[in-house]
C-alpha cells in the first residue's frame, strides 16, 4: 500500500490535469483569431452565440436563451463556426 502522501500526490495530479488542460485551451481560444465573442458556434454540447471566454470556460447563449457553460478543453476539441 502506498503511503498517504503518494496517494495525495496522485489525487492532486488527477485534479490539476483537467484544470491545466482547460487553461491551456483557454489561452489558445483567446488568441485564436477564428474564435471570438459574438461568434455563433456548434460544439458537442450545443449551438449558440459565444458570450464570454475566460481561462477555464466558455459561455454560450443558446437560441432558447439558456446559458451553456462549457470547459475550454471541450470547446477546443471540436467547434464549428456558423455564419
Amino acid at each position: 500500500m502506498a503511503p498517504p502522501s503518494a496517494s495525495w500526490g496522485w489525487g492532486y495530479h488527477y485534479a490539476l490535469k483537467g484544470v491545466i488542460g482547460d487553461v491551456v485551451a483557454g489561452v489558445y481560444l483567446l488568441r485564436d483569431p477564428d474564435f471570438s465573442v459574438g461568434d455563433r458556434i456548434v460544439t458537442g454540447e450545443g449551438f449558440g452565440e459565444v458570450v464570454d471566454v475566460d481561462l477555464r470556460k466558455t459561455r454560450i447563449r443558446t437560441e432558447d436563451g439558456d446559458l451553456l457553460v462549457v470547459s475550454n478543453s471541450s470547446v477546443d476539441k471540436k467547434w464549428t463556426r456558423k455564419e
